[in-house]
C-alpha cells in the first residue's frame, strides 16, 4: 500500500515506479555493500493468507531482465527474492514512511515503530 500511495504522490503509475526502483537496485548493488537478501513469503502459505499478502507482478523492459536474469545467475537468489529485496531496499532505506506527526508529537518524539 505504502509504495502504491508513494507513487501516485509522486505522479506516476505504480508499474513506471516499480521498475525505476529495480533498475536502481541492479545498477547501485547495494547487496555488494551488506544489504541482506530478503525471501518473500508466498502469498497462499499460511503466514501470507493470515498476513494478507498479495502477489504483484511486475512488467520489466528487456535490459532490466537482462540484469535481473545476470543477477540471479551471480548470486543464486530467485529472482522473486530480487525483487522483494529490491523493494524492501527502498522502503527500508530509501524513502521510509514519514510517522505521522501527531502521533509523533504526542509521543514526545519517541519512535515507537
Amino acid at each position: 500500500m505504502y509504495l502504491k500511495t508513494y507513487a501516485a504522490y509522486h505522479g506516476r503509475r505504480l508499474d513506471d515506479f516499480l521498475c525505476a526502483v529495480i533498475r536502481d537496485f541492479l545498477r547501485l548493488r547495494p547487496y555488494e555493500r551488506g544489504l541482506n537478501w530478503r525471501v518473500p513469503v508466498s502469498h497462499r502459505s499460511p503466514e501470507g493468507i493470515e498476513q494478507e499478502w498479495k502477489q504483484i507482478n511486475i512488467a520489466l523492459d528487456e535490459e532490466t531482465r537482462a540484469r535481473l536474469n545476470a543477477v540471479e545467475e551471480e548470486t543464486g537468489h530467485s529472482k522473486a527474492s530480487i525483487l522483494y529485496t529490491a523493494l524492501i531496499w527502498f522502503v527500508k532505506y530509501l524513502r521510509p514512511p514519514v510517522p505521522d506527526v501527531t502521533t509523533f508529537a504526542r509521543s514526545g518524539g519517541r519512535d515507537h515503530a
